[in-house]
């Protein structure tokens, strides 16, 4: 079906043949390669993932490749991209372009690097060969471009993989009543995303935001897209909060989350409601992000469980919220991608308080026009600028 073939599409990205992808940890120990990766440096799978970064890299660049370290370390820097010489096994050099992202926790504290290598050493040796002879220097200039512009050109299309494995426009209008969806990446790819099936008489609804954003937040996405099918079509939910807890059972044991503080912290919040449409009875259950329901103009919050969907201190079964739904009712979910954000004349964050009075002064007006609004009210609030987070909001009318 479409989500397979999107998720095959975007798992050749990461083993990928042209380019080498590997995750460190803040110290540069690596922790995970692909093919590729190995390829290029010629040792065993087992070998490399023994080794540090600073192993493979040219004694000559390794002080900058510890002070980048300590950048990422402290989050003074998010990403980082140059060409290197590297080392491999059998003590030959190559030059490489490399890309390294910062995979922060869900409060913003560094976890993991990851890093795409891409080889260029016909490239750059046919550089330094033309600048010693002083020809031809703008074209071999363009095709290292080239290569540094291959890591962006994939990305785009993980970007276009993620955007089909998300409910279309005329699917969500053939299953959905009046509603929007408002979802404004930060980056080219995700780690918002959001769900939405009927199955019989029932409609589900997830707003979801992953740890991180960009590439790590949208390889987690693809996860979550997919861990959501699987739950529906094969356990028997009855309960909202079934499904959170079934995913949390999921993203623990597939990133190998055991207690330990050495392992994975990435994770998920998510927003998750069920409508009976036969009896307007709804079920609703989040981890760390709520549902608002405004009746008449007066707001009700549905509060989440102060824990996210992954490994957590102090764990707890997550509450499932049931409740009637009347005709005119509005339900929004959302991550806290549009109260986070920076604006305003002070530079301040938007702030819950001020979204539910947003929310509320637009009451009178349909779906379509309500996102309109609000996105006006959140490129206004943003101004110059820069977008801190992906922004994820669905109003949903009855």
């Amino acid at each position: 079906n479409k989500l397979s073939i999107s998720n095959q599409k975007f798992q050749s990205i990461v083993d990928s043949k042209t380019v080498g992808i590997g995750i460190a940890d803040l110290k540069f120990n690596i922790t995970y390669c692909n093919d590729t990766l190995i390829d290029y440096f010629g040792y065993s799978k087992e070998e490399f993932l023994k080794m540090n970064y600073l192993q493979v890299i040219d004694a000559g660049y390794r002080d900058d490749a510890v002070e980048t370290l300590q950048k990422f370390s402290k989050g003074l820097i998010n990403t980082v991209q140059f060409v290197r010489r590297y080392i491999r096994k059998d003590s030959t050099e190559f030059w490489a372009s490399f890309s390294g992202h910062l995979i922060k926790d869900a409060i913003g504290n560094p976890l993991h690097i990851i890093g795409v290598l891409t080889d260029i050493d016909k490239l750059k040796k046919q550089e330094i060969e033309i600048q010693k002879k002083n020809e031809k220097l703008s074209i071999q200039k363009a095709k290292i471009e080239t290569a540094h512009n291959h890591i962006t050109d994939s990305i785009n299309y993980a970007s276009r993989i993620q955007t089909a494995a998300m409910p279309s426009p005329k699917l969500r209008q053939e299953i959905l009543p009046e509603h929007f969806v408002l979802f404004k990446p930060r980056d080219i790819v995700s780690g918002d995303y959001f769900w939405m099936q009927n199955i019989k008489h029932y409609l589900l609804v997830a707003a979801v935001d992953c740890t991180g954003h960009g590439v790590p937040g949208a390889l987690l996405s693809m996860l979550g897209i997919s861990f959501l099918n699987d739950i529906v079509r094969q356990a028997e939910i009855t309960q909202a909060n079934q499904v959170l807890e079934e995913m949390r059972k999921r993203i623990k044991a597939t990133l190998g989350q055991a207690g330990d503080k050495s392992g994975s912290q990435d994770g998920m919040d998510m927003a998750f409601y069920i409508i009976d449409l036969n009896t307007n009875v709804i079920q609703f259950s989040g981890a760390q992000n709520p549902l608002y329901l405004y009746r008449e103009g007066e707001l009700s919050e549905y509060k989440a469980d102060r824990q996210p969907i992954a490994i957590y201190p102090r764990e707890q079964p997550f509450t499932n919220h049931e409740f009637q739904l009347q005709k005119g009712d509005a339900l929004y979910t959302f991550s806290d991608g549009f109260v986070d954000q920076f604006g305003g004349d002070k530079g301040k964050k938007y702030m819950s308080k001020r979204f539910k009075q947003t929310l509320g002064e637009i009451q009178d007006r349909t779906m379509p026009e309500q996102k309109t609004i609000l996105e006006q009210t959140f490129d206004n609030w943003r101004g110059d600028r820069k977008q801190i987070d992906d922004v994820l909001v669905i109003g949903l009318k009855i």
